[in-house]
């Protein structure tokens, strides 16, 4: 979840994770290296928020700005199942929804098991959020991070990003130029992929309870940056944001 997204006009350097096979651990390091060398200038990459703050990429410099993007529990679920069901490289893990849910619900019985490790809150564990509690999560994601954005809410999050940077440009950052809400759906390709009964849903949402919570976290967090921009550069982005989400 500390995401390779980059606004492509912000004119930084940016690190971004080169992958060796399916390991990551020597392209961390040298991440943090390029820190201590000043190459970078804004960080990116899919590593968890610990193995980041293990290797001290987050103390070296007041340059270092590390963000992320979450994405709504049960939509990160699905999107992940569905990946998961069409991935030859996960191939016979699980089979179906079902079988993917009673994984993570047996996980006391079987730990080590691919649904077990997944599907139990995975969003906060990536960025160091599982522990925390819930009441002090949107402290701490203004801690721990320069900024965690709203993938539903993909422009207004890349706005809030730029006046975190000082580069808003109100030519670009304006409701006539964002689109409503982005929609959940999958891509057209997948949109057939993969559908859960209510029950479903139901189960799922009891193991993600603390990704709920960070995801409100983070949502709150965009309006308060959105209600900082109107006030410093009166640009109201929050006329074309939900009412509901605002609540």
């Amino acid at each position: 979840m500390l995401t390779s997204l980059l606004p492509r006009q912000l004119n930084i350097t940016a690190c971004y994770p080169k992958y060796h096979g399916y390991s990551i651990s020597s392209s961390l390091q040298q991440l943090v290296e390029n820190y201590r060398c000043g190459e970078c200038g804004l960080a990116a990459g899919e590593w968890k928020y610990s193995s980041i703050a293990g290797l001290g990429a987050l103390n070296l410099t007041s340059r270092v700005r590390v963000f992320s993007v979450v994405r709504d529990p049960l939509m990160w679920f699905l999107s992940k199942v569905g990946h998961d069901l069409r991935s030859a490289f996960v191939a016979n893990r699980y089979n179906s929804v079902d079988d993917a849910l009673n994984q993570a619900e047996n996980r006391s019985r079987a730990p080590h098991s691919y649904g077990a490790m997944i599907f139990h809150n995975f969003q906060s564990s990536h960025l160091g959020m599982d522990t925390v509690p819930p009441a002090r999560i949107g402290d701490d994601l203004r801690h721990r991070f320069m900024f965690v954005g709203v993938s539903e809410w993909m422009g207004h999050s890349l706005c809030a990003l730029d006046f975190h940077l000082q580069r808003f440009d109100a030519t670009r950052c304006n409701c006539s130029k964002l689109t409503t809400k982005h929609g959940n759906a999958a891509p057209p390709d997948q949109q057939t992929a993969i559908s859960v009964t209510s029950a479903q849903s139901k189960r799922a949402f009891a193991l993600l309870q603390q990704d709920v919570v960070l995801h409100a976290a983070a949502l709150r967090n965009l309006v308060d940056d959105l209600q900082r921009i109107k006030l410093e550069r009166n640009v109201d982005l929050l006329s074309c944001f939900s009412g509901d989400d605002k609540a």
